[in-house]
């Protein structure tokens, strides 16, 4: 005999009783149905989730490809040019009267909290003592290196660029887990940190009076008003806070002129 089952449904607010049969093998194949459907379901859940992570992680990939195949033009480039420098250096102490340019020593000195110089100078000038440099040329040396440690370079966070500067949006989201550390990109002062209702917890760091960075959706902040960081340090951590879709950093860079894209630092 085949298995009948009875369902049968009241309500406390009326008498009425309705009742209706469902036959055995009708309910276990839309059991099975539930059950196959909702394997299915989690099925592409996983494997659609992997396909996108291996995306992401392509796109990464793609990215610091780009970057290598730029730097390696601008280091043929450079190259270039210092061959060019160089014979005219000759050709300028030729003309000085020196038989031969004086050799150039290492000079540069690099610390934690700024790029200085070991001062190898004296009042007579260029060609008074082998490796020595002017005053005027250890001034300009002084001032290159100092526009180098305030302009920002790089990725603030380890992650993907999901969205790019636009007329709209001027600035890049970098996507990244919670708690991944948000790093100063050149040395400066903290300007100041505060709460925005669209950008969340955010950290403004002022690198002398050239450049602005701004860092949003922070989680946790680890710096304050007025403090001294240097390129690389940790000031803060990506969060959730604000509006926003998912976690991720909002980086922005301002110049005197405006807001400037942030992508021509990262790549140099």
């Amino acid at each position: 005999m085949k298995k009948e089952y009875e369902v049968i449904i009241t309500s406390p607010e009326s008498s009425e009783v309705k009742r209706f049969r469902i036959k055995g093998w009708v309910l276990k194949l839309t059991l099975y149905f539930f059950i196959t459907f909702f394997l299915l379901i989690a099925g592409a859940a996983v494997f659609y989730g992997r396909v996108y992570f291996t995306a992401l992680r392509v796109k990464k990939l793609e990215i610091e490809n780009r970057k290598l195949r730029e730097q390696n033009a601008k280091i043929t480039q450079l190259e270039r040019k210092i061959e060019k420098l160089e014979v005219l250096r000759e050709k300028l102490y030729s003309m000085l009267g020196y038989e031969k340019a004086p050799e150039i020593k290492p000079f540069v000195e690099k610390t934690k909290e700024s790029v200085q110089i070991r001062e190898n100078t004296n009042k007579e000038g260029v060609g008074e003592g082998k490796g020595r440099f002017s005053p005027g040329m250890s001034a300009l040396l002084l001032h290159v290196l100092k526009e180098d440690s305030i302009t920002p370079r790089g990725m603030p966070v380890e992650g993907v660029i999901t969205r790019g500067f636009g007329p709209i949006h001027k600035a890049i989201d970098i996507g990244a887990s919670v708690g991944t550390p948000v790093k100063a990109t050149a040395y400066g002062v903290v300007d100041s940190i505060y709460y925005d209702m669209r950008l969340g917890n955010v950290v403004v760091l002022r690198h002398d009076d050239e450049y602005r960075t701004l860092y949003g959706h922070l989680q946790h902040i680890r710096v304050y008003p007025g403090k001294r960081v240097v390129r690389g340090e940790v000031i803060g951590e990506v969060g959730l806070s604000g509006l926003t879709t998912g976690p991720h950093l909002h980086y922005e860079i301002r110049g005197r002129e405006g807001q400037i894209n942030p992508l021509y630092f990262i790549n140099g």
